[in-house]
């Protein structure tokens, strides 16, 4: 670690920064090294009563600093991957993680990290008995869906005072329960104000939905997929096609789905534009509801248009998105936002793609506009739901449409909530409320349910 005083180049104490707040692992190497500062921070961690630290401290003469139990627990793994595959259970080591991590969660650990247990651990998986194994983490389990979160990996949090690190306490996931802890749901969530004032707008009179994946090929078939999901969603709910400005490249077949061996989203799905032939002018004739030959489907609007806007693709640093084989920046993507502006109502912009917390922060004050995106600007979005090695869907996503559809009439805060606490791996987040309205008494159904069928 690079010693803060050499960092500022600067001598002596430097009262007035007490405190650095970080989730680095701690290092006993480094004690006495990080001179003037308190510094505090949660770290990667051995579970309590596993013996594992004491087992190191004997071994090594030194204390187990952070992470190293994961580090630990990751080779004992691989290695009982190895062992399965070996003992023809499984064509990959791929494959064989996930049938040792997938196991039921319900029963109880079994096999522990010991000499003992690891014998019977590699003798079981051998045999084709898959149960699942305990790691000095916790179990080595982990979610169904993406496999990115274990689900019982322990944490310390700890302090550097006094040029010592001491630790406060430790902490795990429920194994069984699924949801996160309380801890991280206190981190993730934004607060926003109850008492927020509503703004004024004119009567909704009319809905459009403009539904766009960025992506093509097969790589990508999850964006494609999930931008059919969000239509064949629309359709249920009252949408006609004169309506919907769909844009997606339509190049994985005739068979769409999000889950396996699920409903064909392709079916009956109208495909205005395909992602490769579709310019910026182009989009910004679309938002801006200007016919022209190239641009038939536009979002017809007015004052009293609500538009639903969402957006599935990649993103990438410096606040850019992917547009087919080309970029397309923040400023521009704001730019599309404002030529539209006379021609709606209210805008939700639900952005699916990596760093959009970006785009979501450089669209800030413009009026009416709400974003829902899938990470803030330093993050990747996560993939969910694999067959035969294609992702089906986003996360971020499918947490979304379930919410929509079991309640149409959700709050924008309590579907805020929902996906900020259950989109694993990133942080779902809600950029420009203040210049749309409070979001605990404005609700997602002015959207998703046309104004004529209400």
């Amino acid at each position: 670690m690079l010693d803060f005083d050499e960092a500022l180049g600067r001598s002596g104490e430097l009262s007035y920064i007490d405190i650095v707040c970080t989730d680095m692992a701690y290092d006993f190497s480094l004690e006495g090294k990080l001179k003037n500062y308190n510094y505090e921070g949660t770290a990667l961690a051995s579970r309590p009563g596993e013996g594992f630290d004491v087992a190191w401290k004997t071994r090594f003469g030194t204390l187990l600093p952070g992470g190293y139990a994961q580090l630990y627990d990751c080779f004992y793994l691989l290695a009982m991957a190895a062992t399965v595959v070996e003992g023809g259970g499984a064509a990959s080591i791929r494959e064989a993680i996930m049938k040792l991590t997938s196991a039921d969660k319900a029963s109880a650990p079994i096999y522990p990290w010991t000499a003992s247990g690891m014998r019977d651990a590699f003798l079981a998986a051998k045999a084709g008995d898959y149960r699942r194994v305990t790691g000095v983490s916790g179990p080595l389990g982990f979610e169904s869906q993406t496999h990115i979160c274990q689900l019982g990996t322990t944490y310390s949090t700890w302090t550097y005072t006094g040029g010592r690190f001491v630790e406060s306490g430790r902490f795990s996931r429920n194994y069984t329960g699924g949801d996160l802890w309380n801890w991280t749901n206190t981190r993730i969530v934004d607060i926003f104000d109850w008492e927020a004032a509503d703004l004024s707008y004119p009567e909704l009179e009319d809905n459009y939905a403009v539904v766009i994946a960025t992506s093509t090929g097969r790589n990508n078939y999850r964006h494609q997929a999930d931008a059919l999901a969000q239509y064949q969603m629309l359709k249920g709910f009252g949408y006609d096609d004169d309506h919907i400005v769909l844009i997606l490249e339509d190049d994985l077949g005739s068979d769409v789905h999000i889950t396996p061996g699920g409903e064909n989203l392709r079916t009956g799905a109208k495909i205005d534009y395909k992602t490769s032939r579709v310019t910026e002018d182009d989009l910004r004739n679309i938002f801006s509801g200007t016919v022209t030959e190239r641009t038939p489907a536009v979002v017809q609007g007015g004052p009293g248009t609500n538009v639903f806007l969402f957006w599935s693709g990649h993103g990438a640093h410096d606040e850019m998105l992917k547009w087919a084989n080309s970029d397309l920046d923040a400023e521009t993507f704001r730019g599309l936002l404002e030529a539209a502006q006379g021609h709606y109502r209210k805008m939700l912009a639900v952005m699916e793609t990596c760093y959009s917390g970006s785009i979501g922060t450089y669209c800030e004050g413009l009026p009416g506009v709400l974003l829902l995106c899938a990470t803030s600007s330093g993050e990747t979005s996560h993939a969910d739901i694999l067959e035969d090695g294609i992702y089906l869907s986003n996360r971020f996503t499918r947490i979304f449409r379930s919410e929509v559809e079991a309640n149409p009439s959700i709050s924008i805060h309590d579907l805020y909530y929902q996906l900020a606490t259950h989109t694993t791996a990133s942080h779902a987040g809600l950029y420009n409320d203040a210049f749309y309205g409070n979001i605990y008494r404005n609700t997602l159904q002015e959207f998703l349910i046309p104004a004529d069928t209400k």
